[in-house]
């Protein structure tokens, strides 16, 4: 039941490391990495972000698709800075199995533009799209996407069972529920022999 309520986000692939920036894109451009889902639970994406061009931070919408048809947006701020920041957009509708985009677009009416974190590593099996073109097979979007989990559907997606998935997540949950008794027990019996005896002593 525990593992069950327990729930925590999920960054999916290796820590965001981007080798080139690109950008920056205005609000005239827009930018879209192709990504697939293979569990129902993706709720979001993190990508590394910088504003240019601006001494205001600036709205970017994001918007989560799939076959053409909008699932959800979310508008992130970027603020204007030398390096590329981690920025988090996190859904309210998850994300369908199969094959979503992500498309990214400054909002309309704002000076600068926005320069994004990518990565030749050609990390996703989707392509990255510039203004509805693929300028290179093997460039992406540097990004991670986040799911929520439960405790047992994590080590299920982990280990690809789910009996084996309750068994690791009983087996977790029973050491700490050993390891707080155990501190429960210690304390317990740091107090007690801290306190004074309060039988009165002999003459």
């Amino acid at each position: 039941m525990l593992a069950t309520l327990w729930h925590v986000e999920v960054g999916v692939g290796d820590e965001l490391d981007p080798n080139f920036e690109l950008g920056p894109l205005g609000p005239d451009r827009v930018v879209a990495q192709e990504v697939t889902v293979r569990n129902p639970d993706m709720i979001g994406l993190q990508i590394a972000a910088r504003a240019e061009g601006t001494t205001e931070p600036l709205n970017v919408r994001a918007d989560l698709l799939a076959a053409d048809t909008l699932v959800d947006t979310r508008i992130l701020q970027v603020f204007p800075s030398t390096t590329l920041q981690l920025q988090r957009a996190t859904f309210d509708r998850p994300a369908p199995v199969g094959p979503v985009a992500v498309r990214l677009r400054v909002e309309p009416e704002q000076a600068g533009g926005v320069v994004y974190g990518a990565t030749r590593d050609d990390q996703w099996p989707g392509v990255l799209r510039l203004d509805g073109r693929v300028e290179f097979a093997d460039q992406d979007l540097a990004l991670r996407v986040l799911h929520r989990r439960s405790l047992w559907t994590h080590t299920e997606a982990l280990v690809g069972d789910l009996r084996a998935a309750r068994a690791v997540a009983t087996l977790t949950l029973a050491a700490l529920a050993a390891g707080l008794g155990l501190i429960a027990a210690v304390t317990t019996r740091a107090l007690r022999t801290s306190q004074p005896d309060p039988r009165p002593g002999r003459p």
